[in-house]
């Protein structure tokens, strides 16, 4: 049986959005209306989210140290979460640089609202 903290998960992606938003909102001006604002975005990311994290996770230089995961297990983790540094910043540096695109609002209020919907309908739905 699947913790239901495991399936609200989701739920709490908006608070880190809002923590994401707080750091990136005083660097606006180096960061949106660039021509390479987006990479400077996600090498903000990877550098300090991904490869200088606070603790030994996998996939840091922490990690690759102080714990015993293979390192080779750790750099393929890296495929997953570069990918996800880079198209965080190319969709949102393209988002707020083109505030004239409508349908990009749209689309990504309409995802939003399926990603919400979905773990509540899960908990919701639930058995036991």
């Amino acid at each position: 049986m699947t913790d239901p903290l495991v399936i609200a998960g989701p739920l709490f992606q908006p608070l880190r959005g809002l923590v994401f938003a707080l750091v990136f909102y005083p660097l606006r001006g180096c960061l949106f209306g660039k021509k390479n604002g987006w990479l400077l975005m996600a090498w903000m990311l990877i550098a300090l989210g991904i490869l200088s994290t606070f603790g030994p996770v996998p996939g840091s230089m922490e990690g690759m140290v102080y714990t015993t995961v293979p390192i080779r297990s750790q750099l393929t983790g890296w495929l997953e979460i570069v990918t996800q540094a880079i198209l965080l910043s190319a969709l949102l540096c393209y988002w707020v640089n083109h505030p004239e695109k409508k349908w990009l609002n749209w689309l990504l209020g309409i995802l939003f609202f399926i990603a919400m919907c979905l773990p509540i309908l899960a908990l919701v739905l639930r058995k036991g």
